[in-house]
């Protein structure tokens, strides 16, 4: 396809995405997005390397799209980081991609030295950095990209530092609206997850680490009376050791706070959209910044009004029209904005229904592909 009109340079032909680790999170879906997306014409076609196969490599084949298996790479083992820079080199070369994009600091360290000696313009699309920058933010910046693409201007800031002289844009993350719920579906998962009609249930749908707010969530709905009408549902399951021992640390704290029969540990999901669905309000009251907040996208698209902390990226997404924003850690104030929902349907309601409207005014799947591939076509055109 070629979109290219007068004064307009050739559109790109191929986008290939080096993509992250073996991790299912925000990057990841937001990656199986822009596949599904990419996937009816006209759309340029977009391409995918994973070095591992798990969830994501499999969501990515099951989406239609072009997945090009790599070999897989640690940091721990150089021999394997190796093998798997020599096999991109050979894509490269066999599959000459209009533009590499690269979607995290463990892709740039793993393969910038693959793409030194390419001529193909490159993509640094970073969604997230700590502060202060770690190792692999510092160590991953060669070879300079053509272009720097941030998730948020929250995480523009924090890397501004990053690759020096490449020209820089804020991008939000394309997120498509969930499937449609009948009621009927709605009331039987509600039903099976065992919320009595009259119960207002609160969403969480994160990874299980402290910086999310679990505890700061529980120390909240722990001080709300008792006869108010709520269930909590937190999903999410544990990953690594470390996951293990924080959700057991969980359990342990609803038991200790009276809430072991008001909140429900859902554990993994591949439901999400339908949990959100048959839920009434999303809470995430993070004790750290969100680099963007992907989740607060799919809770406006779903119709829930969100709670979350006021940083980083959610300071962009969240309005009073869809939802509240909090001081984190101020787990009185949490405390204070729950109850008032809970007692407040109408409320509960109007918020609703802001989301949809502000979600694809942020991450319209269709428009921001649009934005993308016009950027991508000017470097295409170098």
């Amino acid at each position: 396809m070629n979109r290219s009109g007068p004064g307009m340079p050739p559109a790109p032909q191929t986008i290939l995405h080096v993509c992250p680790g073996n991790q299912f999170g925000g990057v990841e879906s937001m990656l199986v997005s822009i596949a599904r997306s990419s996937a009816a014409p006209p759309r340029i076609p977009h391409a995918f390397t994973c070095c591992f196969e798990d969830r994501f490599s499999q969501e990515l084949r099951h989406s239609g799209a072009v997945v090009h298996a790599l070999p897989q790479a640690r940091l721990s083992r150089p021999w394997e980081i190796l093998r798997a820079r020599t096999a991109l080199r050979r894509l490269l070369a066999a599959s000459k991609p209009s533009v590499v994009v690269t979607h995290s600091a463990w892709t740039r360290l793993v393969f910038g030295r693959s793409l030194l000696h390419t001529r193909v313009p490159t993509v640094a699309w970073i969604h997230g950095a700590g502060v202060p920058l770690s190792r692999l933010d510092r160590w991953g910046q060669q070879p300079r990209p053509n272009l720097v693409v941030v998730n948020s201007r929250h995480t523009g800031d924090l890397t501004h530092t990053l690759f020096p002289g490449s020209p820089r844009a804020v991008l939000y993350c394309p997120v498509p609206p969930p499937p449609a719920i009948t009621p009927a579906s709605r009331q039987s998962l509600r039903t099976t997850l065992g919320v009595a009609p009259d119960q207002m249930v609160l969403l969480m749908a994160a990874r299980l680490e402290a910086w999310k707010g679990h505890e700061t969530l529980l120390s909240a709905l722990a001080t709300l009376p008792a006869s108010a009408p709520w269930t909590c549902w937190i999903a999410g399951g544990p990953q690594t050791p470390e996951q293990h021992t924080f959700l057991a640390t969980l359990q342990q704290r609803a038991t200790e706070l009276g809430l072991a029969r008001r909140v429900a540990f859902l554990g993994e999901r591949r439901d999400v959209a339908q949990l959100m669905a048959a839920a009434d309000l999303y809470c995430q009251p993070n004790l750290g910044p969100e680099p963007f907040g992907v989740v607060f996208i799919e809770a406006l698209y779903a119709g829930l009004p969100v709670v979350t902390s006021a940083s980083g990226g959610a300071l962009e997404i969240v309005q009073d029209d869809c939802g509240r924003l909090v001081p984190p850690g101020d787990t009185a104030a949490l405390a204070q904005t729950l109850l008032g929902l809970v007692l407040d349907p109408d409320l509960r309601r109007r918020l609703g229904a802001g989301g949809p409207g502000r979600a694809a005014q942020l991450c319209d799947p269709a428009a921001r592909l649009e934005e993308l591939e016009h950027r991508l076509a000017s470097l295409a055109a170098l």
